[in-house]
């Protein structure tokens, strides 16, 4: 499955937190197993933000992985969760 990360600065604020935990969640659901189709890498998924979260649009996502291809997919699936 694939790694999110939940950056520990949102346990600041329990709203922001649960922000958080609430799009990893629906994330992981929208990406399930998704892997680079040339390297079979998974990317990994950091959420962070700058102070406190009120919407989601507050929280920044980072993607990071072994190629372009694999980011750009997985940057669509995420802005396509985000509503």
């Amino acid at each position: 499955m694939i790694h999110i990360e939940v950056a520990s600065h949102f346990n600041e604020d329990a709203f922001s937190y649960g922000l958080a935990l609430g799009l990893a969640d629906r994330l992981r659901a929208e990406l399930g197993d998704v892997r680079c189709d040339v390297h079979g890498e998974e990317p990994t998924i950091r959420l962070s933000t700058q102070g406190i979260a009120e919407t989601l649009n507050d929280i920044t996502v980072e993607v990071t992985g072994c190629c372009d291809a694999v980011v750009e997919r997985v940057r669509r699936i995420v802005e396509e969760a985000r509503g």
